[in-house]
């Protein structure tokens, strides 16, 4: 079980496990997080991951004591992605660069708040404030931005409908 429930803010992570994805950089955020959202999980999928990178993502969330507020899922089929999406607060994507994912328009249909590194990729669709966030590639300027997000409900539903919308 993943043990989530309604009052459990969900951050997804659902780029390739792969270091060029920085996932560590959100599991970095988490402690920041965890002091204002106690309950905070992190997904993070393990789609055409490298070993050796999940491995120091594991010891990095044991390091940091934050292993029980992470959920490593394994590899995600295409189609089970909408379920992952729809289950998140939010969904953090900061690579070191990008094209126009789909998983950002999926997760912009789904109504999870995006939380994007500051690429002008991005800019085509994603107005900071409007319908996402943009952050630096820094576990402070992420988890400032999760836990801005996360304290601003109502923020997020208008992001929500906004991302529908499009």
């Amino acid at each position: 079980t993943w043990r989530l429930d309604e009052q459990t803010p969900v951050i997804f992570s659902p780029r390739l496990a792969q270091r060029f994805y920085n996932h560590h950089l959100v599991i970095e955020a988490i402690p920041q997080i965890r002091q204002h959202f106690p309950k905070v999980v992190l997904i993070i999928s393990e789609q055409f991951g490298e070993p050796a990178y999940l491995r120091k993502l594991q010891t990095l969330a044991a390091q940091l004591q934050v292993a029980d507020h992470l959920r490593f899922v394994g590899r995600i089929p295409y189609e089970d992605m909408p379920l992952w999406f729809n289950v998140s607060t939010l969904v953090a994507m900061v690579p070191e660069s990008d094209g126009m994912p789909n998983s950002l328009l999926e997760a912009m249909a789904c109504g999870a708040v995006p939380v994007l590194r500051d690429l002008p990729q991005y800019r085509e669709l994603i107005r900071g404030g409007v319908n996402g966030k943009y952050v630096a590639a820094t576990s402070s300027s992420i988890a400032a931005a999760v836990i801005s997000l996360l304290k601003a409900k109502e923020q997020r539903k208008r992001i929500a409908a906004t991302n529908r919308s499009l």
